[in-house]
């Protein structure tokens, strides 16, 4: 959730950022030496598959008994930009911070910290780091601020945009014909070419669940037409409505795979969105449902700060999800613990 204090010049714009909660279950167990490493599943952000490597008893290069954290991108493609790159405990008080900034190139690279904290101080019952064995992290990527959009894309495949020529594939899209290249979407959205496979390509595919204006926005994206603020705001009621989100660009990026935009179209969500005691519950159910982790986590604040009349308002839906009632009560009670210095990321 953004606060502004004043009126923001007309040329600011906010730095969209990612953040990603990763559980590493047993982390006694994980690993028996140094150099041994495990790895979280892959998770997307900013069209960019990436996954965390963990060495529970250090990587080679670091000192004896530490731990070492990194995170890696396994997408073989650039990524532009500097980004700021925090790693975090995630566990009820507790928070060890670091920050750097390095410059996102090539998959197979990776960034994080050798000696990222003394094992001991995980295992030690007295710190209270794991969580019945669990070892949670929280990973934040931040655009640097001369490269505040990480969604900006490259033109190269725009001119095939909705041309016929050399095309092998066509949408039907409740009466509209979309031509399309089985090249361009095996690279940007191979779900969606994978359903061409299942078709007979010598007549239209037909997309019954998406609207036309919605699947053109989609189709375009894939071809590299990056979506401007102006399109995003004449979705804004589409995306953050709950009775549009079954037409919405988030829900069609979701099914058809394609991370990028979904990622995108969760920022949009999130900047357009404005929290309030009766909507937080349903917004964060939603988040739950669909993972979209960074409106699980505006959400999550937000209740952090408004947790009374939340639990007044909203206790007997909360309540149908024991999980979830769990988390927020534990949420609750870390932030009046004594000597809770957690800062309030608003």
């Amino acid at each position: 959730m953004v606060v502004h204090f004043g009126s923001p010049p007309a040329d600011f714009v906010d730095a969209p950022y990612f953040s990603q909660i990763v559980h590493f279950h047993n982390f006694e167990s994980l690993a028996e030496t140094k150099g041994d490493v495990v790895e979280s599943p892959e998770f997307s952000y900013a069209g960019q598959k990436w996954v965390l490597q963990l060495y529970p008893h250090g990587d080679n290069a670091s000192k004896n008994g530490r731990v070492s954290i990194f995170i890696a991108s396994t997408t073989p493609t650039a990524f532009g930009g500097d980004l700021k790159l925090e790693m975090k405990y995630a566990h009820l008080t507790l928070s060890r911070n670091f920050s750097k900034t390095e410059t996102f190139k090539l998959g197979g690279e990776r960034w994080g910290w050798h000696d990222f904290v003394h094992r001991q101080d995980v295992t030690s019952s007295n710190q209270r780091v794991l969580n019945k064995g669990t070892l949670t992290l929280e990973v934040t990527i931040k655009p640097d601020p001369g490269n505040i959009n990480p969604f900006v894309k490259e033109s190269g495949n725009s001119t095939a945009f909705l041309n016929d020529k050399f095309a092998d594939v066509a949408f039907k899209v409740k009466g509209q014909i979309f031509p399309s290249h089985k090249i361009i979407l095996s690279c940007h959205a191979p779900e969606l070419a994978e359903l061409c496979e299942t078709f007979d390509v010598t007549s239209p595919m037909p997309i019954d669940d998406v609207e036309p204006d919605i699947f053109q926005l989609m189709l375009g994206f894939i071809y590299d037409k990056a979506i401007d603020e102006s399109e995003w705001r004449a979705q804004a009621a589409y995306l953050i409505d709950p009775s549009h989100h079954n037409k919405s660009i988030l829900r069609a990026a979701g099914k058809y795979g394609i991370c990028n935009l979904k990622s995108e179209a969760e920022f949009w969500y999130v900047r357009f969105l404005e929290l309030t005691v009766d909507n937080v519950i349903d917004n964060l159910l939603y988040a739950d449902g669909n993972n979209l982790l960074t409106l699980r986590k505006a959400a999550k604040k937000f209740i952090v700060h408004e947790a009374k009349n939340v639990f007044s308002s909203s206790y007997s839906r909360i309540s149908e999800s024991p999980a979830l009632l769990q988390e927020l009560l534990v949420m609750e009670m870390a932030e009046h613990m004594p000597g809770n210095k957690r800062k309030r990321d608003d």
